[in-house]
């Protein structure tokens, strides 16, 4: 087929023009020339366009590749291209936060290729009715545009269950019911209900707070949001529960009711991102709200901040001073009253003011949260950020705050206690309850081949932020050991699942400029749950050899399916694995290697391990959110304490 890949994309860095010329100079190196067409305003960045057709010319690809500018009319441009490619990365200004292009190519019977990034990611079911690439991967791009190019069966496929989504979601009958329900309430929701208490009334409610959920809405639900949403979902089967949910407002520091969007957002999680209340920030952005954070702490009789520090505090929206000072002053009279419990399930002093929660306990309402770890006080070393003294002391200050706690792994527990014993406070009641593994990876649910790997293919798994306290430095150089030892052809992809995190710039440079171990680790920072199960599955078998824990939800994930792993020797890690596991210090790499080795060339040994993975037992799904409803009813049911 001659007819030309269509790439609809405003010129912009975040658009990924090089990666998909990249590609296209694969595709040529290989003797498969694909005609590219490229359409789109340049904007103000005619900078960018020179450098894109520079690359387009060093690349030999002038007559393949056509960088064109704005079409009024892409319906005619649909009709004519062999199939839709969307190059859009989630930084330089992105990710995409819906994909309009997606829904139009499938509207014209047109398959697609995407980056798995952004929305994109979660809108395409990869070889469903379209082909997922990992972010940035040009091979991995090129290899999807030659087979889509190559398969007509595949292609024609693709594009017809892409028209059926388009039919059965996104037909003028589907949505404008959906935006006139929102314009007839959105007004006065956003004005209204967004400002009142999440709960007027002293009917006994349980009010969960979805701050996290909500900032990281654009992404796959992992770590804190999972236990986020499994609480939600558990508290919405409670019939004689009043739930109710509520954010925090930065600007102001309270907790409040969710808009209009934000609650059809909970309902189907099908809102685009841009319609809620938290977005990504940039770090223009961050550096406002650190300055206006600085002035909020000097005297009210302090000058206002320069002018031009004003206007950026100004277009942030919490900016004039005597704003700021009317939103502190009001913050205890704001708040809601009545008999309340308020569940916190994600860290709240990361995000939460501690007056804001002293003030629902002052006026009668009780707290329950979700202990995860104690990470910044058994392991500072390891933790981000911020200044790590009085970090700890508001930590520990909003735990005590709690009428009870649930904590995820006994470990967890004890380290609170020690903390709280060494810093003369008093711990409030506390049971454990392990996180459930999602049903979405559990078997017999759906799977899909993630991007960059093959059917087949041999690989072992690690699934975790890249970040310094949960050791990847130790499996690279174990695996370029392996591939001395063993040799490339023995030695199976190392498979990374995670998004980058804290400390992480000296794996980014391993990874960049490696490139003897360029073919044998393969990076994949934002998967769907499908693709994350298939890899669970398949995997010869998992690694997690942590620094530190407060659970360890990937240790529990690979033996749910049967999937042996081996874990560092932290004592939350041989909990969740329930000591089945081999566990090794994290810092013996000889160890490690002597380990993976034998599992490697004695299929005898990896089957003996998984046999006693088929011993693990598995949490019941949604045990984490029952034990939290039955503390919060257990609250409600007891006599009203007075407030403090």
């Amino acid at each position: 087929d001659a007819s030309p890949v269509l790439h609809l994309a405003t010129i912009n860095p975040w658009k990924g023009h090089t990666h998909l010329i990249d590609a296209a100079a694969r595709l040529k190196a290989q003797g498969m020339p694909l005609a590219i067409e490229s359409r789109g305003a340049s904007q103000a960045d005619e900078n960018l366009r020179v450098a894109l057709e520079e690359r387009i010319a060093s690349a030999g690809l002038s007559e393949v590749f056509r960088l064109g500018g704005y079409h009024p009319a892409p319906e005619e441009l649909y009709r004519h291209c062999l199939c839709l490619v969307v190059t859009s990365v989630s930084h330089s200004g992105g990710p995409e936060t819906f994909g309009r292009t997606i829904i139009e190519a499938w509207a014209n019977n047109r398959a697609v290729v995407a980056f798995s990034a952004g929305a994109p990611a979660g809108l395409i079911r990869h070889r469903e009715d379209g082909l997922l690439v990992r972010e940035g991967d040009a091979e991995g791009l090129a290899a999807a545009l030659h087979e889509l190019h190559s398969d007509r069966a595949l292609r024609e496929r693709l594009a017809a269950n892409g028209r059926a989504r388009v039919l059965a979601d996104y037909t003028p009958r589907k949505v404008i019911p959906q935006l006139l329900s929102l314009l007839a309430t959105g007004a006065r929701d956003e004005h209204a209900d967004a400002t009142r208490p999440p709960h007027q009334n002293g009917a006994p409610s349980v009010v969960l707070d979805l701050t996290l959920s909500l900032r990281r809405a654009h992404q796959t639900p992992v770590g804190l949001v999972r236990v986020e949403q499994e609480i939600r979902q558990v508290l919405q089967t409670a019939a004689d529960l009043k739930l109710d949910f509520c954010r925090l407002d930065r600007e102001t520091g309270l907790l409040q009711s969710l808009s209009a969007p934000e609650r059809q957002w909970v309902d189907t999680g099908t809102l685009a991102p841009q319609n809620l209340h938290w977005r990504p920030q940039t770090w223009d952005v961050r550096l406002a709200g650190a300055l206006g954070e600085t002035w909020m702490k000097l005297p009210v009789s302090h000058n206002r901040p320069p002018a031009a520090i004003s206007r950026t505090l100004t277009w942030r929206g919490a900016t004039r001073r005597d704003q700021q000072l009317a939103a502190r002053s009001a913050r205890v009279s704001a708040l809601p009253a009545g008999r309340t419990v308020s569940v916190l399930a994600a860290n709240p002093w990361t995000m939460i003011p501690l007056e804001t929660l002293q003030a629902l306990k002052q006026q009668g309402g009780e707290l329950v949260m979700v202990l995860h770890d104690v990470l910044t006080w058994e392991k500072p070393h390891l933790t981000a950020g911020r200044e790590i003294r009085s970090f700890i002391t508001r930590m520990l200050q909003t735990l005590c705050l709690a009428d009870h706690l649930v904590a995820v792994s006994r470990h967890s527990l004890t380290v609170f206690r020690e903390a709280c014993a060494e810093r003369k406070l008093v711990p409030p009641p506390t049971t454990v309850c392990h996180p459930s593994v999602p049903a979405t990876l559990l078997p017999g649910a759906p799977t899909c081949l993630p991007p960059g790997l093959r059917e087949g293919e041999g690989f072992v798994l690690f699934c975790s932020t890249l970040e310094v306290r949960k050791n990847h430095f130790l499996l690279l150089s174990l695996w370029e050991r392996l591939l001395t030892r063993l040799g490339p052809a023995r030695t199976p992809r190392l498979v990374f699942v995670g998004h980058w995190g804290w400390g992480a710039d000296h794996l980014r440079l391993w990874l960049e400029r490696d490139f003897r171990l360029a073919g044998h680790v393969l990076h994949l920072p934002q998967l769907e749950d499908a693709a994350l199960a298939y890899l669970y599955r398949h995997a010869q078998f998992t690694l997690f050899p942590s620094l530190a824990e407060g659970y360890g939800m990937p240790v529990a994930e690979s033996l749910a399916v049967g999937t042996p792993v081996i874990t560092g020797n932290h004592p939350a890690l041989l909990e969740a694995s329930q000591g089945l596991m081999p566990a090794l210090d994290p810092l013996d790499l000889p160890a490690w290697e002597r380990t993976v080795v034998e599992l490697l060339e004695s299929p005898a040994a990896l089957a003996a391990l998984r046999g006693q993975a088929k011993g693990y037992q598995v949490q019941a799904p949604g045990a984490l959110g029952a034990e939290v409803m039955r503390v919060a009813r257990g609250l409600l049911g007891r006599e009203k304490r007075k407030p403090s």
